[in-house]
């Protein structure tokens, strides 16, 4: 069966008419009586007997016209409701807490989805977005394959904060709080401290330095509600980037495209 032209069979069974079909379908009237023969032509078989004053079902028209109209009724209603699908987040706990409130808010001046929003770590907020269990996802890397695509939202600059002023000569005469082994930190300073925190928890990071155990490098966004620390930025470093990343859809659903639109508008402040 060739359902392309099941609409055409559905709404001239309905109306009992090829011209009020073709007035509900918006398309010639020709072009109606055109799709159903084809209809007819893929099943071999007739549906409608047609005459001068009326149409009329056949047997085999009337039991496809009642399965197809509860068919077609569901594809409609699927496509209607993407007003209300929940749209499913992971993200990371410092852009949820320091960014995507402010998404949020504009988000919901205009739409009403209900938003389910999970805290993982890099690798599992990827596994879960490819296996689709999340919609869209927040992360520093750039994927692109058959699977994923992502997308630049932002970059940031990364700062060194301390609950107590600052020496940049002597920053190896302090405790360091690292995410990991590639931390910014090991980079921008000659001589390493001996004393060393490692937590791959960005917050936690951020919670030490507050408690004074020691300094660290963090991103932009985590600051902004901090103005009792010591913050030096490293302008001479690469920003950091914040990816959005999505399936690879050939076209985005309308439900989440409309959160993505508002992602786009809502870099840092």
């Amino acid at each position: 069966m060739d359902f392309r032209y099941l609409k055409a069979f559905i709404a001239t069974a309905k109306h009992g008419s090829f011209s009020k079909a073709a007035e509900e379908l918006n398309i010639a009237q020709s072009a109606v009586s055109r799709q159903i023969k084809l209809l007819e032509e893929s099943i071999n078989d007739e549906l409608i007997l047609r005459s001068s004053k009326q149409i009329t079902l056949t047997p085999k028209g009337k039991e496809i016209f009642e399965i197809a109209l509860g068919f077609v009724n569901q594809i409609d209603e699927a496509l209607e409701e993407d007003h209300q699908k929940e749209i499913r987040v992971g993200i990371i706990h410092g852009l949820l807490e320091n960014w995507f409130p402010d998404v949020l808010l504009s988000y919901y001046q205009k739409f009403d989805n209900n938003v389910k929003i999970s805290i993982a770590n890099f690798q599992k907020l990827q596994d879960r977005l490819s296996q689709g269990k999340y919609d869209i996802i927040f992360t520093p890397f750039n994927v692109q394959n058959d699977i994923m695509t992502s997308r630049l939202i932002f970059e940031e600059s990364r700062k060194i904060a301390s609950a107590k002023p600052i020496d940049m000569e002597k920053l190896h005469e302090e405790r360091w709080i690292i995410y990991n082994q590639e931390d910014l930190i090991l980079k921008i300073s000659k001589k390493h401290s001996r004393r060393i925190i490692e937590v791959n928890s960005i917050t936690s990071m951020l919670r030490f330095v507050k408690e004074g155990l020691g300094i660290a490098v963090l991103p932009d966004h985590m600051l902004r509600f901090e103005p009792d620390l010591n913050v030096v930025e490293l302008p001479k470093h690469d920003k950091s980037p914040i990816y959005m990343s999505t399936l690879n859809y050939t076209v985005m659903p309308g439900y989440l495209k409309a959160l993505i639109d508002e992602i786009v508008q809502q870099p840092p402040h």
